[in-house]
C-alpha cells in the first residue's frame, strides 16, 4: 500500500513540475483571444475597377469572431456575402442563428472542397474564414441592395488594415 501511495505522489509531482516548467502544454483555443465583430464597414479595393465590399469589423481590426448568438451589422455583412456569393436562402436580419450557421458551413465546405482551401467547417466566422470565403463587389454605390459589379461579382479579399 505504501508503495502505491509513493508512486501516485511521485507521479503527481512529476506532472506538476512538468506543467510548471512548460514541458506540458495546456491547449488554448487560438480564437479565444479574439473579440466578437461588432460593426460592418465599407472597404474599397481595386480589381480592374474600384469595388466596394461590406465587411465585419471590431474597432479597427478585421480579426474578430462571429458565431451563433451574435447580432448586429457585422452579422449583416456576413449574411450578405452568404446570400450574394453562395446563394444561401437566409435573411439579412443581423441575427446569427441556426440558418446563418448552416449557410456558413455550406460556404466553408464549398471553399474547402471546390477550391481546396484549408478552412475549418465549423459554422463560425474568424480570420481563416474571412480569408477563404468570397465577398460581393459593388460598383460606385455603397448599398447592399445595389446590383453587383458585372465582372468580379464575388472575390477573395486582400485586407491588411481597415483604415
Amino acid at each position: 500500500m505504501k508503495r502505491l501511495v509513493r508512486r501516485a505522489a511521485l507521479g503527481l509531482a512529476v506532472i506538476g513540475l512538468a506543467t510548471l516548467t512548460g514541458l506540458v502544454a495546456t491547449p488554448q483555443p487560438a480564437a479565444a483571444a479574439l473579440p466578437n465583430c461588432t460593426s460592418g464597414v465599407w472597404v474599397q479595393q481595386l480589381f480592374g475597377d474600384f469595388a466596394w465590399r461590406y465587411l465585419p469589423l471590431f474597432g479597427r481590426s478585421w480579426d474578430c469572431l462571429l458565431a451563433r448568438g451574435n447580432q448586429g451589422p457585422a452579422v449583416v455583412a456576413l449574411q450578405n456575402t452568404l446570400i450574394k456569393c453562395y446563394s444561401q436562402p437566409i435573411s439579412r436580419d443581423g441575427i446569427f442563428g441556426a440558418k446563418t450557421e448552416t449557410a456558413l458551413r455550406m460556404a466553408q465546405t464549398w471553399e474547402r472542397v471546390a477550391n481546396h482551401k484549408n478552412i475549418a467547417i465549423d459554422g463560425k466566422y474568424g480570420p481563416q474564414t474571412r480569408a477563404a470565403i468570397l465577398w460581393p463587389a459593388y460598383p460606385g454605390t455603397r448599398s447592399l441592395d445595389a446590383p453587383l459589379m458585372p465582372q468580379n461579382r464575388c472575390r477573395s479579399l486582400e485586407v491588411s488594415a481597415p483604415y
